[in-house]
């Protein structure tokens, strides 16, 4: 009885800190359109700049952050660098 009891309660535990992760922030839609792509229209008086987000820890798998490398619109993408399995935000 002991037992199950340590098993529920830690799976709960597990269950609620897996569960919700951090909130995008509006601005990390900025310069996106509809399909989820870095708008064409976007400039760089808009978005933030790459370098403070490159290589920084990030989730989920895949999401996609607008960005300014220089005067270029970029993007960074929530991925692995090939080495760790930690995800980071990468060049595409």
């Amino acid at each position: 009885m002991k037992l199950s009891l340590a098993v529920v309660v830690s799976l709960s535990c597990l269950a609620l800190l897996g569960c919700g992760g951090p909130s995008p922030d509006v601005a990390d839609d900025a310069g996106l359109d509809e399909s989820g792509a870095v708008s064409q229209s976007a400039t760089c008086s808009e978005l933030p700049s790459c370098s403070p987000y490159h290589g920084q820890p990030c989730a989920p798998l895949y999401s996609r952050k607008p960005c300014c490398r220089g005067t270029d619109v970029d993007e960074l993408v929530c991925s692995t660098n090939g080495i760790t399995p930690a995800l980071t935000w990468q060049f595409w």
